[in-house]
């Protein structure tokens, strides 16, 4: 039952002040330490020196800011006491920083409204039988009632200043049913206060921690004072300065992990192969200084369950894809754009691989010159097996488009090619899906020569003078394209008659008439005129 009723709010200060020294005491603040984060005014910052600056007393705080806001390069009167870029570094006095807090009370403070700092009594609520009954409303229940942290399932904390977790009060006492963490641009700056946070979060799938300077991918058993996620199976560590064995040893840590996006991460080839990694189904390695594609088949070689691979902006310059080779066996997507590749024979390659179904390939060396529509055409022509293109599926008829475009592209090398067997098998191996497509569609139609089609378009033609003996007859090959003007002129120099004054005619011998040419700016096709015709010429 709801009773309306008069409420007294009695405060207890002391109480709450007991019990917050009582927290602060179990959640010990660690020392500060070099690499730990920290900020001043919203500008984020590693401590990177920490010591005496003379000819001043006392203790400065060297920070390398994220952003250039500082005055030099860690350097002070011609003494360098660390190193960052120009301009990101600063020497500051402890009382001026602010470090990182916990990660309950960050949430607590963005998701927790009305989460307040005192105990509550509610007293001599009147029922409708004039009997007094008194409620006590705990702190916890109130900050669970007015903020509903418990059936979170979805937080994000991506740019505050989470720093840590704590053993008591941890996120997965307040948000049990939490699916999704997002700590990306905080304070983090270990592996290990990063895991801590996440805890005990038995419902937790993704977790995000990109864009953290984290300088210590460490974890020893020690660190882990509770259970770690066991349905966690997307990972975001982009930009966080992490390399392929560190990586390697998380998710050795971490094996329910399916997913893992690190871009713009120093992991670069050689990678070393371990047979974790090969129980990813998607990798996102875009900006990761790759230039091996021969290294990347053998961490993935055998039977290997990845199914995404994305590559983006990358070194790469060549892709060979063995046919029949136990290499990606359930590779399905695959991106290379922004990579450095120059031949279409890498383009070729992927046909080897029998479950692609989508690629993306765009502003590589071999398609600079090609524009968006002619690149999509040769790669729907090129991959017959690929589904999905460039984020577009490939529809039948246009398929057919651009295979009937490929075949006519690539007609004349494939007639020169027919001269040798050799010259037939370097053809095919540069155009592999050549000969199915003349199967499909139709062998391609020779292209003339421009002597072929000049000489086809030559008009045998013999002019005379009817009303003059003296002019002798004589025959000459003309265009079919010349204009009456132009061969007036022929006519002037060979006879000597003013073409001012020249009549022309000929003698359509199929109608056995004779037809004037009355005008000079017709070509001699306009006419109907053909080979064999005669041209009579008067004054």
């Amino acid at each position: 039952y709801f009773f309306y009723s008069e409420i007294i709010t009695l405060t207890y200060k002391k109480y709450y002040r007991k019990k917050n020294q009582q927290n602060m005491t179990q959640d010990k603040i660690p020392e500060h330490y070099l690499g730990e984060r920290c900020y001043l005014d919203d500008y984020k910052g590693t401590i990177r020196f920490i010591g005496q600056v003379p000819p001043t007393k006392g203790v400065w705080y060297g920070v390398e800011w994220d952003e250039a806001r500082g005055k030099h390069d860690g350097s002070m009167n011609g003494i360098s006491y660390f190193k960052c870029k120009d301009e990101h570094g600063s020497f500051v006095r402890l009382s001026k920083i602010q470090f990182g807090a916990d990660a309950t009370s960050m949430l607590k403070k963005t998701y927790g409204k009305g989460y307040f700092d005192e105990e509550t009594v509610v007293i001599n609520a009147k029922s409708k039988a004039n009997e007094k009954v008194i409620e006590m409303v705990g702190f916890e229940k109130v900050a669970l009632q007015q903020s509903d942290l418990f059936s979170l399932k979805e937080v994000d904390l991506s740019e505050t200043m989470v720093s840590h977790g704590v053993k008591e009060h941890t996120i997965a006492s307040l948000c049990p049913r939490l699916k999704y963490l997002s700590l990306s641009k905080t304070l983090l700056s270990t592996f290990k206060d990063a895991l801590q946070i996440i805890q005990d979060l038995e419902n937790l799938q993704v977790w995000n921690i990109s864009e953290n300077k984290i300088y210590d991918w460490n974890i020893e058993e020690k660190d882990i004072f509770g259970k770690l996620p066991n349905k966690l199976c997307s990972l975001y560590m982009n930009d966080v300065n992490i390399n392929w064995e560190q990586l390697l040893n998380i998710l050795q840590r971490l094996p329910t992990i399916k997913e893992v996006y690190a871009c713009f991460n120093p992991i670069a080839t050689p990678l070393s192969q371990h047979d974790r990694i090969k129980e990813l189904e998607i990798l996102n390695l875009e900006g990761c200084h790759i230039n091996s594609w021969e290294n990347l088949k053998k961490v993935f070689s055998g039977q290997s369950k990845l199914e995404w691979l994305i590559l983006n902006d990358n070194q790469l310059e060549m892709i060979t894809c063995e046919k029949d080779a136990d290499i990606f066996s359930n590779l399905k997507s695959l991106s290379l754009n922004f990579n450095k590749i120059e031949k279409w024979d890498s383009i070729n390659e992927l046909r080897n691989l029998k479950n692609l179904n989508e690629v993306r390939f765009r502003d590589n060396p071999v398609s600079k010159d090609l524009t968006t529509f002619e690149l999509r055409m040769e790669l729907v022509a090129r991959l017959d097996n690929v589904d999905i293109i460039n984020g577009s599926k490939v529809e039948p008829g246009e398929r057919r488009v651009a295979e009937v475009t490929y075949i006519k592209k690539y007609s004349s090398d494939f007639f020169s090619s027919q001269t040798t067997e050799e010259n037939k098998l370097a053809f095919h191996e540069k155009h592999p899906c050549y000969s199915k497509m003349i199967e499909v569609h139709g062998a391609p139609v020779q292209e003339k020569t421009a002597n072929q089609k000049l000489k086809e378009n030559l008009l045998s033609i013999t002019i005379k003078c009817p009303d003059c003996d003296s002019k002798a007859p004589f025959t000459k090959k003309v265009p079919a394209n010349m204009k009456i003007q132009q061969l007036k002129g022929i006519i002037q120099r060979a006879m000597k008659v003013p073409n001012i004054k020249q009549k022309l005619s000929y003698l359509d011998q199929k109608n056995s008439r004779e037809i004037e040419l009355d005008d000079n700016m017709k070509e001699l096709s306009y006419y109907s005129m053909k080979t064999d015709d005669v041209v009579f010429v008067r004054w």
